[in-house]
């Protein structure tokens, strides 16, 4: 009986090994590096999520908070500029087989200069725990309160706290969200 519970203990630990060696991860750009990231499980820790706090925002975000699902996320300019007010979803491809280069697109309606890249800035998750927002060598750069990260197509990083403000391009911006993490409770975590 002991060696049948051993033989088991063991070929789970071994499953369980081989299946975390085995997945796959993401390689991106992030600034002139690329990083690598694993495949991040919202179960297991907490819900990251934008909430809007302008008009622009939340038209981008159809009125509600971005619930972050994976990671990196991406965050960029929609490029198919235009003068007239955002409406519903948009998903551009650049083929129609080709998966989406951004999460969530924001049309940049400045009249003299766009102030939103295309490859904006992400968020990422950190292997300790915790997210950063890395620009992806966008013109203009992000704002994370008052300290500007990136811009210049240089990038740049920074860590992401619960409560931070992000405005997304110049001080100017009309995108403005508030990132919050949200700690799951395990009754959240059995409903999914």
């Amino acid at each position: 009986m002991t060696l049948g519970l051993s033989l088991i203990g063991t070929g789970t630990f071994i499953g369980v090994l081989i299946w975390f060696c085995l997945r796959k991860p993401c390689f991106v750009k992030a600034g002139a590096k690329e990083t690598a990231q694993r495949p991040y499980n919202t179960k297991e820790t907490a819900l990251a999520v934008l909430i809007p706090l302008t008009d622009e925002a939340r038209m981008a975000s159809s009125n509600k908070p971005i619930k972050i699902a994976r990671y990196p996320f991406r965050v960029g300019r929609e490029s198919r500029v235009c003068v007239k007010p955002y409406s519903g979803n948009i998903n551009e491809r650049q083929k129609s087989n080709s998966a989406p280069s951004n999460d969530l697109y924001l049309l940049d309606t400045f009249s003299n200069k766009l102030h939103i890249s295309r490859a904006h800035f992400q968020i990422e998750t950190l292997p300790e725990g915790g997210y950063d927002l890395v620009d992806r060598e966008s013109a203009c750069g992000t704002l994370v309160g008052k300290k500007n990260i990136g811009g210049g197509d240089k990038g740049g990083r920074c860590t992401l706290i619960s409560g931070d403000i992000i405005t997304i391009g110049t001080k100017l911006s009309p995108y403005i969200f508030r990132f919050m993490v949200e700690e799951k409770s395990v009754d959240d975590s059995n409903r999914s």
